[in-house]
């Protein structure tokens, strides 16, 4: 078992343990894919917002990492949430834009800026288990 997978035994998942697959201690999402068209997405979608097929998406799994698209450093939050934290959209290779949290403050962040996905707390619950989803991580080259 990976250190990935033993953090996520300790902790709620959200929204499931369904939107991610750990392989070799990576993080991939899993979205769907249309069989007519190729068109991605993430979350999985029942139809194709590209050729408007409905007869059945295929699950796909995304790549580990993309570019981080855009930012913000949120403030304001409900109390469930420890703030500041940072919000990103990252856009993947397979022409699929995600929203989610980033392991780092806006200060440390660029635009453009090569990510991964990783596992780890985004909240705690009312009772204070930690709460565990996918969230994005600065790259390391080489």
């Amino acid at each position: 078992m990976t250190r990935v997978e033993q953090d996520a035994q300790s902790a709620e998942i959200y929204p499931s343990a369904d939107a991610w697959v750990v392989e070799d201690d990576k993080v991939f999402l899993i979205g769907s894919r249309c069989p007519q068209c190729g068109k991605h997405a993430f979350p999985p979608a029942n139809f194709c917002d590209n050729c408007g097929n409905s007869a059945g998406m295929e699950a796909a799994k995304l790549s580990n990492a993309g570019k981080l698209y855009s930012f913000s450093e949120v403030h304001v939050a409900p109390k469930v949430l420890t703030t500041p934290y940072v919000l990103g959209y990252v856009d993947f290779p397979e022409d699929v834009r995600v929203l989610g949290q980033v392991e780092h403050t806006a200060a440390e962040l660029q635009v453009d800026e090569p990510v991964e996905v990783v596992l780890g707390v985004i909240r705690h619950s009312a009772d204070g288990q930690p709460v565990m989803s996918y969230k994005f991580r600065k790259r390391e080259e080489g």
